[in-house]
This record gives structure tokens, sequence and C-alpha cells, in this order.
């Protein structure tokens, strides 16, 4: 017996070595987590956790607020008919807006701007003269700027970039409602500013063309119907209800002829003014409708 005792000794050692040793340690153990993707909701993500770990899952994701109206997808929203109606209406200026300024050049600052100021005095009074009020003037320009020029030195060499004096400018904006008078106004203008006048620009436009709305509002549905009407019937469905009603543009007064004609003042005899012709406006709206088909 004692002969076979260090052989079952050997064996013991053996078996002991092949048993897997435990812990308690706990914080090694984890448990993979799997994600499957939904078939019945492909944006819709469902993990598989443990008891013990908070179920995440995603809300599906909409795109319709992206779309705009005239794209077609299932939303019924979107879908339907999509027309853009349009009013306008022809119609007379009874305000005209005038751009008159003065450019005065001096070899100092304070003569070209005692100049510009004696002229846009006088260009003012004539304008007042003409019924225009004082809150129908206002000023939207003033500079005061230097007026360089290159000169080459007598001697030769390098050119350089001189002061030879400053150059004061000033504009007002003039609202004139007596379209008939504006060019007898631009005459008198510049003879009272004289070689320091300018005009900017001449614009012609109504006073108020919120009086018009109304009209381009109803033109504009009316057109709108209509489009829509032969959409549907050339596409063999029945025309809905609105579902969608915008206002996509404003009354914006387009001159469609006339304009400021200017001839040289040599040329005017003292009974002739200067030639202007206000044409005419067409103000315009549109309206984008949306139809639902039945």
């Amino acid at each position: 017996m004692n002969k076979y005792l260090p052989m079952f000794l050997i064996l013991g050692f053996c078996l002991a070595a092949c048993v897997p040793s435990a812990t308690t340690d706990q914080s090694t153990i984890s448990s993979p987590v799997s994600s499957k993707i939904n078939v019945t909701n492909p944006t819709t993500l469902v993990q598989n956790t443990p008891k013990d770990l908070a179920q995440i899952s995603s809300a599906p994701i909409s795109n319709s607020g992206n779309l705009s109206p005239t794209q077609l997808n299932n939303d019924n929203s979107t879908s339907g008919i999509w027309v853009v109606g349009e009013g306008t209406i022809q119609l007379k200026p009874d305000l005209t807006i005038l751009r008159i300024g003065v450019e005065s050049k001096a070899r100092s600052v304070r003569e070209a701007n005692k100049n510009a100021t004696k002229a846009m005095d006088s260009i003012n009074k004539i304008v007042k003269s003409f019924d225009v009020k004082e809150d129908k003037i206002q000023t939207v320009s003033y500079n005061i700027s230097p007026e360089y020029e290159w000169q080459q030195p007598r001697g030769g060499g390098t050119s350089k970039r001189v002061l030879i004096g400053y150059v004061v400018s000033n504009t007002v904006v003039v609202q004139i409602t007596k379209i008939d008078q504006v060019g007898e106004l631009i005459d008198s203008v510049t003879d009272a500013g004289g070689d320091t006048t300018r005009i900017d620009n001449i614009q012609f436009t109504v006073q108020d063309k919120t009086l018009y709305s109304n009209q381009l509002r109803e033109q504009a549905i009316q057109n709108a119907i209509s489009k829509a009407e032969q959409l549907a019937t050339l596409s063999g469905v029945n025309l809905g209800l609105p579902f969608y009603i915008t206002e996509i543009s404003g009354t914006s007064p387009t001159v469609k002829s006339g304009g400021f004609e200017s001839a040289p003042r040599m040329a005017m005899s003292a009974d002739v003014s200067t030639p202007i012709s206000s044409g005419e406006l067409e103000l315009s709206m549109k309206i984008q409708v949306g139809f639902s088909i039945n």
C-alpha cells in the first residue's frame, strides 16, 4: 500500500488542476447586446438587452416636413393638384418719386459744402413751391470725399497721387402727386441748382397699393381654380376642396411703359418743359393653392 501512495498523490493533483476555478467577481460577467431591425418598420431599431438594463428604441422619423408643396409622396397633406394663380391690374400711377441731388467741387471742404448747401436750399424752395409738403422731402444721402488726380513730375519720374480738392454731394427723395407738373418741376430745379444739379432716378407708382389687394386676390383665386379644374379634367380625376392656400407675392408695381426723357438745356426754349411720360403700371399678386383629388 505504501508503494502506491506516491501514485495516488500525483493522480489527485492532476484531477485538481482539471477542475475550473470559480470566482465571485460579478463585474466581469456581461451579457452581449444584440440588435435587429424591425421588419414592419425599418426605421425602428429594437435592442435585446438584459433585464437589468433599460430597453432603448428610436421612434420612426418623418421626412414630410422637408417636402415642398410641389413634391408628391404617399402623404395626403402634399398629394393632389398644386397650382399658382395670378391676378393683375393695369392702372395709371398717381405718385412720382424723384431723386434730386447736388454735387459741388472746390479746393476746400468749407467752400464745397457752402456751394452744395446753397444749391440745395434753392432746390428745396422750388420743390415746396409745387405744393410738396415738408414730410414728402427726405434726405437719403450726404457725402464729403477728397478728390485726387495722378500728376507727372516736371522732371520726370513716377507719377504721384495729389489731392486737388473735395466733393460734397447731397441727395433728397421727393414725392410728387401732381404728375403732370413733374417736367416743369425738373426744369425749375435745374435752374435753381445750376451745374451742381443731379437727377438720379424717377419712379412712378401708386400711393396706396392696398386699395387693390382684394381685387388682386379675387382674380388670383379664380385663376387658380380655373387651372386646377383644367388639370383635373385632363387627368381624368375629380377636383376636391382646397387644403392649402398661401400668398406667395404681394402687390409689386411694374412700369409697363414710360420713363424720363431729358433734352439738352441749351436746346430748350423757356416755354418748353422736360417731357415726362408716366406710362401705365401693372400690379400683380400670386397665390399658391393645393387641391385634393376625390
